[in-house]
Parts: C-alpha cells; structure tokens; sequence
C-alpha cells in the first residue's frame, strides 16, 4: 500500500504517474493468465487517467491483450 504512482497510497507523498514500462510488465506479467471470461476487463483508474502523458499508449497496449 505505498506504491509510489497510486492515488490512494496510504502515506503522505502524492502519487505520480505510473511509467509505461511498469504497466507494460505488469500487464505482459499477468495480462494472459487472465481468465478467458475476465479477460476483456483492463481498468485504467485512480484519479483522472485521460491525463497520465502516456495514456493513448497505454491504452493501445492494452487492448493487445
């Protein structure tokens, strides 16, 4: 619960955006081991992520899986 990127840590800092390259790994990590019934549920929250620089990329990525 101290993830540096989340809105909701539960220390004080402010969160920052996740890097790309985090979300790459976590997704190419666990993207596939996703239940073919869950599969299609990639969420992209915590606070407002339309603004997160590498938004549309990430998005794009996503949807790969």
């Amino acid at each position: 619960m101290a993830c540096s990127h989340c809105c909701y840590s539960c220390n004080k800092r402010e969160g920052e955006n996740m890097s790309f390259s985090l979300f790459r790994e976590i997704l190419n990590r666990w993207g596939y081991g996703i239940s073919e019934e869950h599969r299609y549920w990639i969420v992209l929250g915590g606070g407002e992520p339309t603004v997160h620089p590498d938004f549309w990329k990430m998005l794009t990525y996503s949807m790969t899986f």
